[in-house]
């Protein structure tokens, strides 16, 4: 077993905080937090575009084995694909980035990216893009040898909102204990059935019998989270009935079954979910994999990952010099934490 999928529970966050070269080896970020060894980040980081990024793109955030380029009518999600991996994904629509996004992404050699993306359907061509609760760290840019093309000081916000983007709807993504969230406000008198939805570049989506979205895809399975519909009453959260519904193939929207104020905001409020690689931004290997007499999964192979999870290790500094180091790992039963993580 080459290559080891493991249902990590929530996004994680990977956020680029020491100088490191990129793609064509010149080009450096620098931030200014390390959080390398945690196994989850309870925030999402959603870096502002001042140039350093693809001009579509009004927003980006680094998650670990995935990339999100929010933009005004659709977000990209790219996914890094092992060599072995691409003869498997022919028959997918739309799998491979634009360049516009693939020079942007910093990948291993080994790897190659596959792309996700989820379009607005008649939403509003001239959105507005904001960030919200900015938080401490910056970043720098210094891409080449040019001054002009040097972008410092670049903010980062906890969440990013679209302002109108169907008529009195606004989007909101944040994250929460390293998942990612999106909240749809709709004020008085909008009309929820305008909002839809496309996935582009899966397999399939369906609804499952616990109400939530699964979308299949090549590089790993997305799930969104049955939605949490209410309304703030009297100082008091109302729940209403609701959830998804599919529209058509590949495309999604919501359906509102209970009765509710319609002279009051209604928010529905929703959570992706991602099935991920064990790993970090390198190249990883599985040599074994078995379980313990409570449940516990125990993995062991190679990295080169720098950023590879680690949780009470033995040793925590990567050390190869033409083979790659060998890590073992201890996931809990259900495999939704680390317990156990070391070089």
């Amino acid at each position: 077993m080459n290559n080891l999928k493991v249902a990590w529970i929530g996004l994680l966050l990977l956020v680029l905080i020491a100088d490191r070269n990129v793609s064509n080896g010149k080009d450096l970020l620098y931030a200014t937090n390390n959080n390398r060894s945690g196994f989850l980040s309870s925030t999402i980081c959603f870096t502002e575009n001042v140039g350093q990024f693809a001009s579509k793109t009004k927003f980006k955030a680094e998650i670990e084995s995935m990339v999100c380029y929010f933009c005004p009518d659709e977000v990209v999600y790219i996914f890094p694909l092992r060599e072995n991996e691409l003869s498997d994904i022919s028959n997918v629509p739309d799998r491979n980035p634009p360049d516009i996004y693939r020079t942007d992404v910093r990948l291993d050699p080994k790897l190659k990216p596959g792309c996700v993306k989820t379009r607005f359907i008649g939403a509003n061509p001239d959105v507005r893009i904001s960030g919200a609760d900015k938080l401490a760290h910056i970043c720098n840019y210094f891409l080449g040898n040019h001054p002009d093309r040097w972008y410092t000081n670049v903010a980062n916000y906890a969440e990013i909102i679209y302002h109108e983007i169907y008529p009195g709807i606004n989007l909101r993504y944040y994250g929460v204990d390293g998942s990612l969230k999106y909240d749809l406000v709709a004020q008085p008198g909008a009309d929820i059935s305008r909002i839809e939805i496309q996935y582009e570049g899966i397999v399939s989506i369906a609804i499952g019998q616990d109400g939530a979205l699964s979308i299949d895809t090549k590089f790993g399975n997305l799930r969104e989270n049955q939605p949490y519909v209410y309304q703030n009453t009297d100082g008091r959260r109302q729940t209403i009935k609701g959830g998804y519904v599919i529209r058509k193939p590949g495309v999604y929207g919501f359906a509102i079954e209970g009765h509710y104020d319609q002279t009051q905001p209604l928010i529905i409020d929703a959570e992706l979910v991602y099935s991920s690689y064990l790993g970090g931004i390198g190249w990883e290997e599985s040599n074994g994999i078995a379980t313990g007499p409570d449940g516990s999964i125990y993995i062991t192979g190679n990295t080169y990952s720098m950023d590879f999870p680690l949780e009470s290790p033995y040793d925590s500094t990567l050390e190869f010099i033409e083979d790659a180091d060998v890590f073992i790992t201890r996931f809990a039963p259900d495999g939704g934490s680390l317990i156990y993580s070391t070089y």
